[in-house]
């Protein structure tokens, strides 16, 4: 009865310890371990809290990642708030835990200059050392996160060679994985140029992600104005965007809509569509191979290219 009242005692002293530090002053250090693990420009404009309930939450205020040199805006990635869950008993036993990552309002900025090179690249400063089996799971070693979550986020990309900008606007997005060899689980509902869209799917583990010798699998499903669309395969090299063995498949009621996405317009209204094709790289660039295009009602129109 005794030993649990001194522990109790001690959590509470604890809590009370780090609710009335000032953790802003270690703003630097985070900044600099962020970006010699990952190589990108980092600042912290924000403050740093700390909060308790069941698990221990640091909320981080005004983040942003710079672009590149070339990139046509300052920063690629804004974020207005971030909060990091912590399973805290775990973490009083001693082993580091994320349970969650919050990302409220981000705006991420992909672009491509006219040569096709993007703006945003992971390139950590030394390689991370090999996980210790004695002393914890590889599962917590390199990404101890188990999901992460996007609320009231945007993604844009912009095409470095026409100019041409997609925007989707994400309500909410949910990444998660059980552990490093887990596969990784999608779910997003948002708008994509104000069209509602949802999407849902798994890619291959953290553990595949970071091994240059294994293909990067995903199998993803989405649907926006009634038309639906698959891409499944693999990706060999992830990081450098290349390796790309995707089968896409489309189909919905107009071919119209479909195009408008694109920014191209048609004379006339086609009708249902469906499309399927290969994407790769193994010859000059990415592009689609062994396409299927089929407009209109059934066998009425039909394109096949290889």
């Amino acid at each position: 009865m005794i030993s649990a009242l001194v522990v109790t005692t001690l959590i509470v002293a604890a809590y009370l310890v780090l609710l009335s530090l000032d953790f802003n002053p270690y703003k630097p250090r985070i900044v600099q371990a962020v970006q010699a693990a990952s190589g990108l420009d980092v600042a912290i404009h924000g403050d740093i809290e700390i909060g308790f309930g069941l698990d221990l939450r640091v909320v981080i205020h005004d983040i942003d990642v710079r672009n590149v040199s070339w990139g046509s805006r300052p920063e690629t990635i804004r974020i207005k708030r971030c909060e990091v869950n912590l399973a805290l008993l775990r973490l009083i036993r001693g082993a580091l835990e994320i349970d969650q990552v919050f990302f409220i309002e981000p705006d991420f900025f992909l672009e491509t200059n006219p040569s096709g090179q993007f703006n945003f690249r992971i390139t950590p400063s030394k390689e991370p050392s090999p996980p210790s089996r004695a002393s914890r799971s590889p599962d917590l070693v390199f990404l101890p996160v188990r999901e992460v979550q996007v609320e009231k986020g945007r993604f844009t990309y912009r095409d470095g060679k026409t100019g041409e900008t997609l925007t989707q606007d994400v309500n909410h997005l949910v990444v998660s994985a059980s552990g490093w060899r887990s596969p990784v689980h999608l779910q997003l509902q948002g708008l994509l140029n104000d069209r509602p869209v949802r999407v849902e799917g798994t890619f291959g583990s953290l553990a595949e992600l970071v091994d240059p010798g294994r293909s990067w699998p995903l199998d993803l499903k989405a649907s926006l104005d009634g038309s639906i669309a698959s891409v499944r395969g693999t990706i060999s090299d992830l990081p450098n965007l290349r390796g790309f063995f995707l089968i896409t498949e489309a189909q919905g009621p107009s071919i119209s809509e479909a195009l408008s996405l694109a920014g191209l317009e048609t004379p006339f209204e086609p009708g249902p569509f469906r499309f399927d094709a290969l994407i790769n790289d193994a010859e000059a660039g990415l592009g689609l191979n062994d396409i299927d295009l089929r407009v209109g009602v059934p066998e009425s129109r039909e394109i096949k290219i290889s």
